[in-house]
């Protein structure tokens, strides 16, 4: 993860353990994180049977449901409630990573630019490394 991404990652982190903290068990920050990445792994998991979903389509609801999720774990009265509503966040996270991911388009192999890539597959003629 990296960027924007693992800031995002220690709020969530950080929040989790303050949220649990205000409800009177502040080793349960760890509880609510293993909620929201089990919820994540099955959300994932679950993606194979939505693939007509538009990557697009998937990522807003899977924002607007982490989102909603997350708040409702703002104002849950207990840990086991804020630990279920963490767990519906990562159920909403896992499709939403996968469907931002193709956004940022295809990866090239290590090594390998578009130039040098142009030459190694010139129709005809002399190659020389580096150049068309």
């Amino acid at each position: 993860m990296g960027g924007f991404g693992r800031y995002l990652a220690a709020a969530l982190a950080a929040t989790s353990v303050l949220l649990a903290a205000g409800l009177g068990s502040p080793g349960a920050g760890g509880v609510l994180m293993t909620a929201f990445a089990v919820g994540a792994l099955a959300g994932s998991l679950t993606l194979g049977r939505m693939t007509s979903v538009a990557p697009g389509r998937l990522a807003r609801w899977g924002m607007a449901g982490t989102g909603v999720a997350l708040a409702a774990a703002a104002f849950a009265p207990s840990v086991a409630l804020t630990a279920a509503a963490f767990a519906v966040a990562g159920v909403c996270d896992g499709p939403l990573l996968t469907a931002t991911l193709p956004a940022r388009g295809p990866v090239p192999a290590a090594g390998v630019t578009e130039r040098s890539a142009a030459s190694a597959t010139a129709p005809s003629g002399r190659r020389t490394p580096g150049g068309p």
